[in-house]
C-alpha cells in the first residue's frame, strides 16, 4: 500500500491547480489565465464556494472573463478568469492565514482577508494591463 503524504507543497510548486491553462491576450500580450476551478483547487476549496464567496463580496471579482457565449439562444456570461499571479497572491493570503485546506473560513475573523485581497489583486490587475 502507498501512503500519500499529508504536506503542503514547496514554495515555487503547485498542489496541481495550474496544470489546465488557457492563452488569452491581456494588453497586447499572451497570458496564461485559470478558470475558477483552478482558483478553487490552489485554495483547497469548492467552486461553490469561490462563486458564494464572490457574490458576498469576501474575495474580489474574477477580474478578466472569456468571452461569452450564445446556448440554446440565451447568452451566457464569460468564464471567470485569473492570472498565475492573482491566484498565487490569493494562496499566499490564505496560507499566511492558515486557511488553505481548513473545513470552512470564519469570515467574520479574517476581515482583513478581503482587504489584502483587494489591495494585491489591483496591484496585479494594474501591472497586467499596462
Amino acid at each position: 500500500l502507498e501512503s500519500k503524504k499529508n504536506s503542503r507543497p514547496a514554495k515555487g510548486e503547485t498542489n496541481g491547480w495550474d496544470s489546465n491553462s488557457i492563452i488569452k491576450t491581456l494588453g497586447g500580450q499572451e497570458v496564461e489565465v485559470f478558470t475558477i476551478s483552478a482558483l478553487a483547487n490552489a485554495l483547497e476549496k469548492s467552486i461553490v464556494s469561490m462563486r458564494l464567496w464572490e457574490k458576498k463580496g469576501y474575495i474580489p471579482r474574477a477580474p478578466y472573463r472569456l468571452r461569452s457565449k450564445t446556448v440554446k439562444g440565451q447568452k451566457t456570461g464569460g468564464n471567470r478568469v485569473y492570472t498565475r499571479e492573482l491566484i498565487e497572491a490569493a494562496v499566499e493570503e490564505f496560507a499566511r492565514r492558515s486557511l488553505l485546506g481548513s473545513a470552512r473560513v470564519e469570515w467574520n475573523q479574517h476581515d482583513d482577508l478581503t482587504d489584502a485581497l483587494v489591495k494585491r489583486w489591483k496591484e496585479i490587475t494594474q501591472t497586467e494591463s499596462q
